[in-house]
């Protein structure tokens, strides 16, 4: 299957829309400009997203539909959101720290603020657990050096 991963337009971000709230994935400030998609034939199989605060950035919104699963997509994904970014510290929150793990991500109990904060409203406007989510960090200067 050749997979395609590409800067999303408005289009792509109307069409992920139902599987970020199936998902149960961060929907504030949407930007289609924030996104990558992963497309098979002009089909999204797949999305992230880049989630800038002053002092850091966060990997968010990152889904892929149930049927391309455990096929290397996410991991694509997620290694071309991280190629685009310049910072040395890349965080993120999940309920599937094992798959980010074997990514390079660490668990990390005292995560920054921001990340703390929006996870909380997240989980509260998704009537989800806050308590089932990890919070890791990439640190990418470890990483390269």
């Amino acid at each position: 299957m050749n997979i395609c991963i590409e800067k999303a337009n408005p289009t792509d971000l109307n069409m992920i829309l139902p599987y970020l709230q199936e998902f149960k994935l961060d929907m504030e400030e949407l930007n289609y400009n924030d996104f990558l998609v992963a497309k098979i034939k002009n089909k999204i199989i797949g999305f992230g997203r880049i989630k800038k605060y002053e002092m850091l950035t966060e990997l968010a919104s990152i889904g892929v539909l149930k049927e391309y699963r455990l096929k290397g997509f996410g991991t694509k994904i997620v290694q071309q959101l991280i190629g685009i970014l310049d910072k040395k510290e890349i965080w993120l929150s999940t309920r599937c720290p094992e798959f980010f793990e074997k990514l390079g991500f660490e668990i990390d109990k005292n995560p920054p603020i921001e990340v703390k904060a929006k996870n909380k409203r997240i989980c509260k406007n998704a009537s989800t657990n806050s308590d089932s989510i990890a919070f890791m960090k990439l640190d990418t200067k470890k990483e390269s050096g």
